[in-house]
């Protein structure tokens, strides 16, 4: 599905942000050259990637959104923060769901920074601090 208004900034990524750059590891008089250049997209945190980055997860937020709406969950996302509320039963199999929508737009998930928030007097004998 082709969406119009969204031609210019489709050209703008054409013209301005396919780069290749040199990257450092570390820092300071410490930095030492990577073995590898990036090739295509922009760097972390540059704000003129955000509005890519909210364009490409949009359609699998929309589908976990109208999922987890059947079920009685929540999805809030804020960029690339995404939080998905509800009860265990409905919240985990939906965060799988939704990993599967992310993959196919070529994103991963990173379950490195993920958290999981009981509310305390939910909270049994197996779940625990860590």
């Amino acid at each position: 599905m082709e969406i119009i208004e969204l031609r210019p900034l489709w050209y703008y990524n054409l013209r301005n942000m396919m780069i290749s750059g040199f990257i450092g590891l570390g820092y300071g008089p410490f930095m030492k050259a990577a073995t590898y250049h990036m090739d295509e997209g922009v760097k972390q945190g540059d704000m003129k990637a955000m509005p890519n980055v909210c364009i490409g997860i949009n359609q699998a937020n929309k589908s976990t959104h109208d999922s987890l709406q059947e079920k009685g969950g929540v999805i809030q996302s804020g960029a690339d923060d995404t939080y998905i509320l509800g009860p265990p039963q409905i919240a985990f199999p939906e965060v799988k769901l939704h990993e599967e929508r992310l993959a196919s737009i070529g994103l991963k998930l990173n379950y490195s920074k993920m958290k999981c928030y009981i509310k305390e007097s939910k909270k049994s004998e197996m779940h625990h601090e860590s």
